[in-house]
């Protein structure tokens, strides 16, 4: 299974690094940790769809680039990473960076699940775009994790914690429930389970308008 995706390293570079609660808390740590948590996730997709389970890919041509463009700019974004908790800050440029690649995720998720009619690839958009929140929101609290042991925050630490385990949860019922229509064991979805589906949907719409509005902003003020 494709998910989760493995941040082990950053978990570790977190846990040696000098990172303070004032740090965590910091606008410049805000913009990274959207930055890595949305590529982490587009990850997650990429490999659902390569694994079949989603989009097809239409032109292999098309695909090849776009996965070098995306894995050159995950790579970078990994490195800005490790910069910063190294010195605990990022450079101007470096904040143009990932705010661009923000704005690209989002609005690549926004025009791919959200700008179609067909029935097909309706079905799968609904279930992809709750895989893409649910994992979005599992490797912000796995960083919050690594950053709470770090600042020793007990009670902050047991509440992402239980963030995690119940995030985690909602991301694994998906994959049951998809994996229930794809096998056959259901012909149809429940109404009830529709009905949640559909909330996680709207909810992952709305999360990606207010990324696109909050980081649009960030960016004209940088021009």
């Amino acid at each position: 299974m494709a998910f989760p995706v493995n941040l082990e390293n950053l978990q570790n570079a977190i846990l040696i690094s000098n990172l303070t609660e004032k740090d965590y808390d910091s606008h410049d740590f805000f913009i990274l940790k959207t930055c890595i948590t949305l590529l982490s996730s587009m990850q997650d997709l990429i490999d659902q769809i390569e694994m079949g389970e989603g989009f097809s890919v239409h032109c292999e041509k098309e695909w090849s680039q776009f996965i070098k463009y995306y894995n050159k700019t995950y790579k970078r974004a990994k490195k800005i990473f490790h910069r910063y908790l190294k010195r605990l800050k990022i450079d101007y440029w470096e904040q143009e960076e990932l705010v661009r690649n923000i704005l690209w995720v989002t609005k690549l998720i926004d025009s791919g699940f959200y700008e179609t009619d067909e029935e097909d690839v309706y079905f799968h958009a609904v279930i992809l775009s709750g895989k893409f929140f649910t994992s979005v929101f599992y490797y912000n609290y796995l960083i919050n994790e690594a950053c709470d042991r770090k600042i020793n925050s007990p009670e902050s630490l047991f509440n992402t914690r239980k963030n995690l385990s119940s995030i985690k949860n909602e991301r694994l019922w998906i994959e049951e429930t998809y994996n229930q229509l794809k096998d056959k064991e259901i012909d149809e979805v429940p109404e009830e389970t529709k009905e949640m589906l559909f909330a996680l949907w709207d909810r992952t719409f709305d999360f990606l308008q207010e990324l696109i509005k909050c980081f649009s902003k960030t960016e004209a003020l940088n021009n």
